[in-house]
């Protein structure tokens, strides 16, 4: 997964309409498609809890910081968290509240598999091998059936966690590539959730779902309807997740592989959460698709954060919230805001946010926001075709010519 700037959604926008419908400056205007893709369920699977440690297990707090996975930890064998050819690291966290006669914990998630979960008391790790007596990162792929969801048995990186505080329960999703007999590339979107908040309790088991996506991500244009090429579908990239009163939803880019990975749009899907947080067959997943058209791509709309809730929650009749960048357009240069800003002479910078909302109608939008000028981490045209890759926020003594395609 590429890292990107992220915008948070720190607040709900109650009078989405009120900020204007028109496209003026950095915006581009690309459709939503007309009618929703689906996925069914694939398979599900339960599972017990992983391996408690106990004893004297490892880290723990120091002063008002929880060191986490440690990057040094176990290097050389298999439980190696950190490698220097190694880009995909995904590290992020999920931070659970106290919920009554339970503890709470911090689930942290590294590289293509490993989690771990730390008291939020003690700062303890939880997690061990079988038989373990200090703390160990675990591999989640056994979360998955290996006969009936070998596909999210797969080590891949493009993960998140969130806490669900609806349901008071943690969430790992993650979107799984996998290979056909033929070498083509197909998708799976692979979803866990524990059975409740204590991750530290023995009797807490795990359900965890598999959505094939082949029916949710369109063919490529080049591909002849799937059947032709060494590509058939768009790449899903920087995945998103939240939850809300009617469901979760997930987003990611929508990329053209056979075109250097260019942005063509994004996707946004809701799955069933009411069914999956208590471990029965989940209904399928239905998504809407925002694409730009072909002579216009790369989109500048893209990299879309959605709505998660963090405290109060909102009325059955209120649409879930996606939040992106718009990234900088070369209308700077006079040219109707299609394309994006390559100039090295001026400043590139966007002064737009595109938000979308999921109602009754499925996906709509976007709205243009007008804000302060901006221009997105990395945002480099020093280089040809490195624009749109906003790759990484750098700390102050970053060298930018160091960072990587």
């Amino acid at each position: 997964m590429r890292m990107r700037t992220c915008v948070l959604m720190l607040f709900v926008f109650t009078s989405v309409y009120s900020m204007g419908q028109s496209c003026q400056g950095d915006c581009q205007l690309g459709v939503i498609s007309p009618s929703p893709y689906t996925a069914v369920q694939t398979a599900e699977n339960t599972t017990g809890n992983f391996p408690q440690c106990v004893g004297s297990c490892g880290t723990s707090w120091n002063g008002n910081q929880l060191e986490g996975i440690d990057a040094q930890q176990n290097i050389g064998n298999q439980y190696q968290f950190y490698d220097q050819n190694y880009y995909n690291i995904d590290a992020n966290i999920a931070v659970g509240p106290t919920v009554s006669g339970e503890n709470a914990q911090v689930l942290e998630w590294v590289n293509g598999d490993y989690v771990q979960a730390f008291d939020k008391v003690t700062g303890q790790p939880i997690f061990t091998i079988a038989g373990g007596t200090t703390g160990v990162p675990v591999t989640v792929d056994r979360l998955w059936s290996s006969s009936t969801q070998p596909e999210c048995q797969d080590s891949t990186g493009n993960v998140q966690v969130i806490y669900d505080r609806l349901d008071n329960v943690f969430v790992i999703s993650r979107r799984i590539t996998y290979l056909d007999t033929n070498g083509i590339n197909h998708y799976s979107w692979c979803i866990a959730l524990s059975s409740g908040s204590d991750l530290s309790n023995p009797t807490t088991i795990w359900y965890a779902y598999e959505f094939k996506m082949d029916t949710a991500i369109p063919c490529l244009p080049s591909s002849n309807g799937c059947t032709t090429g060494t590509s058939y579908y768009y790449y899903p990239d920087w995945p998103r997740i939240g939850t809300w009163s009617n469901g979760f939803y997930i987003t990611f880019d929508l990329q053209d592989p056979t075109v250097a990975y260019t942005e063509t749009g994004f996707e946004a899907c809701q799955l069933d959460r009411a069914d999956m947080v208590l471990g029965q067959s989940a209904n399928p997943m239905t998504c809407y698709t925002y694409m730009v058209p072909q002579n216009e791509e790369p989109s500048l709309i893209h990299s879309v954060d959605v709505g998660d809730i963090d405290a109060t929650v909102p009325p059955n009749s209120e649409p879930e919230y996606f939040l992106s960048v718009v990234s900088p357009s070369n209308e700077q240069q006079g040219n109707n805001g299609q394309g994006v800003c390559t100039s090295q002479s001026t400043p590139c910078t966007s002064n737009q946010l595109a938000l979308f909302t999921w109602g009754a109608s499925g996906l709509v939008g976007p709205t243009f926001v007008t804000v302060n000028p901006y221009t997105p981490g990395c945002y480099d045209t020093s280089r040809a075709n490195s624009e749109i890759n906003t790759v990484c926020v750098p700390v102050p003594s970053t060298n930018l010519s160091q960072i990587g395609a």
